[in-house]
């Protein structure tokens, strides 16, 4: 991945991010950032050349994000759906589950299979 796509992938996940609402603290989290300080830098875009691991995290974000407009014409039933508690995942809302790769990976699961069965 270039300089200029790995920027436009964080610049699209902050975005992400304030529309879904996460704050400083769960962002760390979802990035796998050790503090706030690290994640204004990154935001701001003065670091480079990001770990593997978080290039993927937020590539998985974006993926998300881009199923939940496929699912939900209106982009606001699509913000709200990620902070409401979801019996399919023991009541969780999916925002908590994407502050894990596992957790990522079972929603894009989820909404990949949602998705497909139309």
């Amino acid at each position: 991945m270039t300089r200029e796509e790995e920027s436009a992938l964080v610049r699209a996940t902050f975005r992400i991010f304030q529309n879904w609402k996460i704050d400083a603290a769960q962002a760390c989290r979802i990035l796998g950032v050790e503090d706030p300080d690290g994640l204004a830098r990154l935001q701001a875009g003065a670091s480079e050349g990001h770990p593997a691991d978080m290039v993927d995290r937020m590539a998985l974000i974006l993926t998300i994000h881009t199923s939940l407009r496929i699912w939900f014409r209106d982009p606001e039933r699509s913000y709200g759906w990620m902070r409401r508690p979801n019996l399919t995942f023991d009541n969780l809302p999916p925002i908590q589950l994407i502050e894990t790769e596992a957790g990522a990976r079972r929603l894009k699961a989820y909404l990949d299979a949602s998705i497909e069965a139309g």
